[in-house]
């Protein structure tokens, strides 16, 4: 099977720089349901180990800009959930959230229109160790490895995969299996967050709604 790095970039996702910079500080992925899943270390301001939101302000919406790669258009999501434990951010529409925050300059660039020129990323189970992947780094280069005790590892040892926060990682068969929580840039491994195993339930269900069957229906779901 040939992996469709077309078809996985159109997954992808910059988070940036707090609400007006355009420094990338990571990447992250769509997922069924208008969902994107980044690390909680792209977000403006350390979770500590506090999960978000945080029930002592709860009206306080934790605002993270995006734009597509390549796209000088950026909109606000708004954080619907992180965990230092898990490591795992998840941004939602505002409007999905049911908050009103404002859209970004550009009127016509909404988190609704973005995520519609956004392909889903398919989710895969868990990997076994040793299993082959890949990512793809800010700079727009794929990079190959191997999955092994919930880490990627780049198989050329010289890489180093500092700037990658976020980016998703692809098993061969073009799943995402999950996203890199911790990218120091010391060395060419770095922690996985396996979505499979982290996602809420109420986004593995609507992965498994969205799945395609051979009968042309919706699947089962992802199963680890």
């Amino acid at each position: 099977m040939t992996f469709d790095t077309a078809q996985a970039e159109r997954s992808l996702l910059e988070i940036l720089d707090g609400l007006n910079g355009d420094r990338v500080v990571g990447l992250g992925v769509g997922l069924p349901g208008a969902v994107i899943a980044t690390s909680c270390q792209c977000l403006p301001r350390p979770c500590g180990r506090a999960l978000y939101p945080d029930p002592d302000a709860p009206s306080m919406p934790l605002l993270v800009r995006v734009r597509r790669p390549g796209s000088d258009q950026a909109t606000n999501a708004v954080v619907s959930s992180a965990g230092a434990w898990s490591r795992l951010a998840l941004l939602r529409s505002p409007s999905a959230a049911g908050l009103e925050v404002p859209e970004e300059l550009n009127p016509a660039v909404t988190m609704e229109r973005l995520l519609q020129e956004v392909a889903p990323a398919r989710l895969g189970p868990a990997p076994a160790d040793g299993s082959p992947a890949r990512l793809r780094l800010p700079e727009g280069r794929w990079i190959e490895g191997t999955i092994g005790g919930a880490a990627f590892t780049a198989r050329d040892a010289a890489e180093r995969l500092e700037g990658a926060l976020g980016a998703p990682v692809f098993g061969e068969d073009g799943r995402v299996i999950g996203v890199l929580a911790l990218a120091s840039g010391a060395g060419p491994a770095a922690p996985l967050c396996l979505l499979a195993d982290q996602l809420p339930g109420w986004v593995l269900r609507r992965a498994g709604e969205a799945e395609p069957r051979a009968d042309g229906g919706a699947g089962a779901g992802v199963r680890s």
